[in-house]
């Protein structure tokens, strides 16, 4: 294979068609874990700032906030192994 892509388009079009659609697929599930971890980062503080569980120290946080802030770790790891997927498949 050349690094010419249409070449390797003419060379080799299906695989270089699924390679592609691959990449795209990788790239919007990517976009679409960034929106919903800044949506998570932005309604955690929103809460933080507004609720008054915040400022009475010995009261716990919500569940709802827990779980958002649960789910940052775990939306930080699938945007890991997209851009690892995404690495391997552009090289």
């Amino acid at each position: 294979m050349t690094a010419n892509p249409f070449i390797e388009l003419y060379e080799a079009p299906i695989e270089t068609l699924t390679l592609w659609a691959y990449l795209l697929f990788l790239l919007a599930a990517l976009i679409a874990t960034w929106y919903l971890l800044t949506r998570n980062l932005l309604e955690m503080y929103k809460r933080w700032v507004s609720e008054t569980w915040s400022t009475n120290t010995p009261l716990y946080p919500p569940g709802t906030w827990l779980l958002r802030a649960v789910a940052i770790p775990i939306i930080l790891a699938i945007d890991l192994f997209l851009i690892a997927a995404f690495v391997y498949f552009a090289t």
